[in-house]
């Protein structure tokens, strides 16, 4: 049927080879079509010619090499159209994904933004000078201001611009005034420290905030009698100093834990609880600013340990 629709050999092997031909140009591009078209080109022009004859059909092994061509391009063309789609199609997605969880984001902000205004407002028409309502006006306010730092936090840490002044810091001061400044677990803190201080290259205020972070975290998730043990020490190669923060709730569950250190994470356990999901994103940036890290785990007697540890005065480069 070949040599009625094709007069010469080489136009026949030519349109055998389309679809090999194209295959690959798809897949591998351009060059990988011609290197295959030629090939095949090759062994079917010489598979076909006549029985007993040497004489090879020049003009169609030309028509099949500048078939190969044409087939490789059109192949290349169509592969990169498809992969050019389907990346559309998965930043399509990743958009619609960010713009849900960007959504997500502002309701809860919103809501928990809303509550200490709402409550500032209800104080102050009802205050009289009276000085528990002052005193829940300023909580309140105070509430409303450590939300917005927090948001200006995230903003410097995603943009990088997040630059801690570091500088020699008494690690065991830091975190003794951090829990001297925790009345939410009064009477519930084992705090465990060395002998000597443990002077990081730090920035106080902010490695402050970190463990007042993990403080309030271990606060809302550990139950109303359990304790909190804090810990302060230097890691085993003495490089650096460490700080450990252990509470016995319920802990988190696995498949939530990749998402813990992401910005606003609001975890199952976190039903009943208020806060933005930005204090472990935060504090991790911190962290990192001070070439330290803060990792969390899941110790087998239940609830979480979060720790982090930077680099000591005379180590840091």
């Amino acid at each position: 049927m070949a040599f009625f629709l094709y007069p010469t050999l080489g136009q026949a092997a030519a349109a055998l080879t389309f679809v090999p031909v194209a295959l690959a140009g798809a897949l591998r591009g351009v060059r990988a079509g011609v290197v295959i078209g030629f090939t095949i080109a090759l062994v079917n022009a010489i598979a076909m010619f006549p029985s007993g004859t040497m004489r090879a059909d020049v003009l169609g092994v030309s028509q099949v090499i500048l078939g190969s061509v044409g087939f490789a391009i059109i192949g290349a063309i169509a592969g990169r159209q498809r992969a050019l789609g389907e990346q559309v199609r998965t930043q399509a997605a990743a958009a619609g994904r960010e713009l849900e969880q960007r959504r997500e984001y502002t309701d809860v902000l919103a809501h928990e933004l809303r509550n200490p205004l709402v409550a500032i407002r209800a104080a102050a028409r009802t205050s009289q000078h009276e000085p528990r309502q002052l005193e829940l006006i300023a909580e309140e306010a105070a509430r409303a201001l450590a939300l917005l730092d927090s948001l200006s936090d995230a903003s410097s840490i995603e943009a990088g611009r997040m630059r801690s002044v570091l500088r020699p810091t008494d690690l065991v001061a830091t975190v003794v005034a951090a829990v001297d400044g925790s009345h939410e677990l009064a009477g519930r803190i084992r705090l465990q420290l060395p002998d000597a201080p443990v002077v990081v290259r730090g920035d106080q205020d902010r490695l402050g905030q970190v463990v007042r972070n993990l403080l309030s975290n271990a606060a809302k998730y550990a139950p109303g009698a359990s304790p909190v043990e804090v810990n302060v020490g230097v890691s085993a190669d003495r490089r650096c100093g460490v700080v450990q923060v252990r509470d016995y709730g319920p802990g988190i569950a696995p498949a939530e834990r990749p998402r813990l250190f992401e910005r606003f994470a609001r975890l199952s356990t976190a039903a009943d609880t208020t806060g933005s999901g930005l204090g472990l994103y935060i504090s991790r940036g911190i962290i990192r600013d001070h070439d330290g890290e803060l990792e969390a785990e899941w110790p087998s007697g239940g609830g979480s340990l979060f720790a982090f540890e930077v680099p000591l005065a005379d180590r840091a480069s």
